[in-house]
């Protein structure tokens, strides 16, 4: 004889003979009901964790690095350093907007101070199809575009400077894949982005975009009761909360981030 695992029902599987009520992630609940409301409440109770920071060595500076490669002279790099008072630029975007360096240096630059590959160009046609089932909203809300699934389970992912470490934390948590970073230029960044998993058509319209907590608990009330999913996890992306359900029909996204204006858990549905 079971109980519902919604903390404040009172109700007994026994007293159900005439109704089923339903299973999700190992437990038994009376109704979608008290599914989704017990959710709402693990949903709000999300917190980040809390990442003691390590002392490390401070990095090499990109200046440095252009000049040690011989890429700059000083004087270029000081001219760069003094433009930059004005521009607001980054400095290799400076060096650039001074015709000081082509783009591949910089990528190249860049990729040697994060101790990671680069690629100087990806062909966004590449990534029009999902990679390893992850959803464009997902790879949007990381930041990061995934390229290819090797054979040994190693996933290749473009990334920007600087090297997004949450971000890659977040992917290889959510996926259990090793994940093998490759630098790329802003431009090339946003056009993997821009063509990320446009040809996939979503097996089922997801809606409004953002949703409450409790709103998103309905959700995975109604995936549970469809039989669409089993159970969720969560891991932390930078700023937000990647809640993945997981199903015999596929998996499905949220990403649960903060509100500013109203001091609550607001959830985004997204599917792969």
């Amino acid at each position: 004889m079971a109980r519902c695992a919604h903390e404040q029902c009172r109700t007994w599987r026994v007293a159900l003979w005439l109704r089923r009520g339903l299973t999700f992630d190992g437990e038994w609940f009376c109704s979608p009901g008290c599914l989704a409301d017990a959710t709402a409440r693990r949903l709000e109770a999300l917190r980040p964790p809390v990442i003691a920071r390590v002392p490390t060595m401070p990095p090499v500076r990109l200046g440095t690095t252009l000049v040690a490669s011989r890429s700059i002279t000083a004087e270029t790099l000081e001219r760069a350093l003094g433009g930059q008072a004005s521009s607001g630029l980054r400095l290799g975007a400076q060096l650039l907007a001074m015709g000081a360096v082509d783009e591949p240096t910089i990528t190249h630059a860049l990729a040697r101070q994060s101790g990671v590959g680069f690629l100087t160009s990806v062909n966004p046609t590449s990534v029009r199809k999902p990679v390893a089932n992850l959803s464009r909203t997902v790879v949007h809300a990381l930041g990061v575009v995934p390229l290819e699934l090797e054979r040994d389970g190693t996933l290749r992912i473009a990334v920007g400077a600087p090297l997004p470490r949450m971000a890659i934390a977040a992917l290889q948590s959510g996926t259990g894949l090793r994940v093998r970073p490759y630098l790329v230029s802003d431009a090339v960044l946003r056009a993997l982005l821009e063509a990320y998993g446009t040809d996939a058509a979503p097996a089922r319209p997801s809606g409004v975009g953002r949703l409450s907590a409790a709103q998103a608990a309905r959700r995975i009330a109604d995936a549970a009761l469809a039989g669409r999913a089993v159970s969720w996890q969560h891991t932390w992306g930078p700023g937000f909360a990647w809640v993945r359900l997981d199903g015999a029909s596929g998996p499905e996204d949220l990403i649960v981030a903060p509100s500013v204006t109203e001091q609550t858990w607001q959830v985004a549905l997204t599917q792969r």
